[in-house]
């Protein structure tokens, strides 16, 4: 039978539970004697709490926050080793100035050099977006920006890609850093997995 030992109200300290020891239960029904367990093991049993609980499901690109289901009010029984929630995979460009609306510029240009193109790239779906701040998560989008040309091939190899003349992005802070910021988020799963893999 499985036994829980847990440490008294307030104790800080952990304590030892000794291989050997009994531990009473109630009855049965029609009986009056209890019915005696013995630990087969030591056991140590710490003043350790759960404050969170976290899935990361490489060869899925998804992760899962357990806190609601194992933390709250009801505990619930989850799927421990299955991300629910996709692995966001995001690229960030900012700067504070050329990325304000000004009246001349019909067409935003951005250069991208790679160390080096990609031989052979997986198929990959791209967004382009000036962030409002939001995580990306659906419904929480920034303002899609329209790729007019794309010489990267999807951020394969160098080029130049253009933008249609989007409005102006607002002023945010990232990792400490106030700016105008682009975002491309990648909107294809990564996978580990070493086999080729549908739609990632």
């Amino acid at each position: 039978v499985a036994l829980t030992f847990a440490l008294a109200a307030g104790s800080t300290q952990p304590a030892l539970v000794p291989t050997g020891t009994r531990v009473a239960a109630p009855p049965p029904p029609g009986q009056t004697e209890p019915v005696m367990f013995e630990t087969e093991r030591e056991l140590s049993v710490t003043a350790a709490t759960l404050d969170a609980a976290f899935t990361r499901d490489p060869a899925a690109d998804r992760f899962a926050d357990h806190r609601a289901s194992l933390l709250g009010r009801e505990p619930r029984a989850v799927s421990i080793f299955e991300g629910d929630t996709a692995v966001e995979h995001a690229l960030y460009i900012g700067h504070a100035t050329l990325f304000a609306q000004q009246p001349a510029m019909d067409e935003w240009h951005v250069r991208v050099q790679l160390v080096r193109d990609v031989a052979t790239p997986d198929p990959r779906t791209l967004a382009w977006e000036v962030w409002n701040g939001g995580d990306g998560r659906e419904g929480d989008e920034g303002t899609a920006l329209v790729v007019v040309e794309d010489g990267t091939a999807q951020l394969t190899k160098s080029g130049t890609l253009v933008f249609q003349r989007p409005p102006e992005a607002p002023l945010l802070a990232l990792d400490g850093r106030t700016s105008r910021w682009l975002r491309c988020r990648l909107l294809t799963p990564i996978t580990t997995a070493a086999s080729k893999q549908d739609g990632m």
